[in-house]
């Protein structure tokens, strides 16, 4: 029983070691994945922006959809490396995606009219 536990937990470490190997985890290395976490959150607030500020429903339904793939790519990444900016960027997918959901539903419906008309 205490051989079996032993394999168990040299499974689970070696599991967990070769899912932080996925990423570079170095917040010093200008090259490693936690940096591209970075960036890709800052793209996406980026995106937010501009859909805060269109007038356009379509417009602002593609931003919000591209801030929350971003979002989500970095997500993959803190998972691994970050935790605790793992679980505020989940907070930010969530926020965001009922933003994108409210967008694209007003996109929707002003396709919807030009739809009725063309028929």
């Amino acid at each position: 029983m205490l051989m079996r536990g032993i394999v168990l937990s040299a499974i689970i470490i070696f599991s967990c070691e070769t899912a932080r190997a996925q990423f570079i985890c170095d917040l010093f290395d200008p090259n490693s994945d936690l940096v591209r976490a970075g960036e890709l959150t800052n793209l996406s607030f980026s995106y937010w922006q501009n859909a805060a500020g269109s007038n356009d429903p379509v417009e602002k339904c593609d931003d919000m959809t591209s801030a929350v793939d971003a979002l989500k790519e970095a997500y993959e990444i803190y998972s691994v490396c970050n935790r605790q900016l793992a679980v505020s960027t989940m907070g930010l997918i969530r926020s965001y995606n009922g933003s994108r959901s409210d967008y694209c539903a007003e996109a929707e419906a002003d396709e919807d009219p030009d739809d009725e008309a063309d028929e």
